[in-house]
Order: structure tokens, then C-alpha cells, then sequence
């Protein structure tokens, strides 16, 4: 019987922990073209998603592909939907700019918000 050794198992998993999970869906915001029907706009959802996953997973060398699997595939779902007519577009989320903490570290505690120190 075959056993692999220690060296083989350690180096099949360093390869393993390379491989990252594709995307569930994009991170894009989109919108169906004027005079879309709801029933429309989910079939070309439900289209571009899984034309955008079946491109990630076909790449045979992501390392060698132009930016992370993310990128590329909301570059892929974009591209369609746009080809579909519908509007798409980049979702931003911010972090807070300013957290209670800071303002405490600079005198600025609740009662600083607003005005209370001048």
C-alpha cells in the first residue's frame, strides 16, 4: 500500500491553502435598463452571475490572470449586464471616519460632539 510521505502531504497542503473560494455573487450594484420587467431583470441577473463564475473557473492559471478573482469577476458580470442593457454599479461601503474612542484620546468625548468645546 502507497503512503505518501510527510514532505508530499506538507507541500499538498501549502498548495491548497493557495486556492481561494470563488466569489458568491458580485459586489456590484445593478438596475434594470428602463421598461425591464422584475422577471427580466432576475434572468439576466441569474445569466451573468453564472456566466461570471464559469469564467473564474475556467481560467487554468489564476495566478496568471489580471487581478483577483473578485475583480475579475465582477469585471465579468458587469461586462454582461451592461451587454444586457441594465445599469451597474460599484458599491462603496466606508468604515466610520471617526470612532468614539479617538475622540475620547483627543478630549473630545460625547459631550465634545457637537460643540461642546471651544
Amino acid at each position: 500500500m502507497f503512503r505518501p510521505s510527510p514532505a508530499v502531504l506538507l507541500a499538498a497542503l501549502a498548495l491548497s491553502a493557495c486556492t481561494s473560494a470563488p466569489p458568491s455573487g458580485p459586489s456590484l450594484a445593478a438596475t434594470p435598463a428602463k421598461g425591464k420587467s422584475v422577471a427580466a431583470f432576475h434572468q439576466d441577473d441569474t445569466d451573468c452571475r453564472q456566466l461570471a463564475a464559469q469564467q473564474i473557473a475556467a481560467e487554468a492559471q489564476p495566478q496568471a490572470a489580471a487581478g483577483t478573482p473578485r475583480q475579475r469577476y465582477d469585471a465579468s458580470y458587469a461586462q454582461c449586464m451592461s451587454q444586457k442593457g441594465n445599469m451597474v454599479e460599484r458599491v462603496y461601503r466606508f468604515p466610520p471616519l471617526v470612532t468614539i474612542g479617538f475622540l475620547s484620546s483627543v478630549g473630545m468625548g460625547a459631550a465634545g460632539v457637537g460643540g461642546g468645546h471651544h
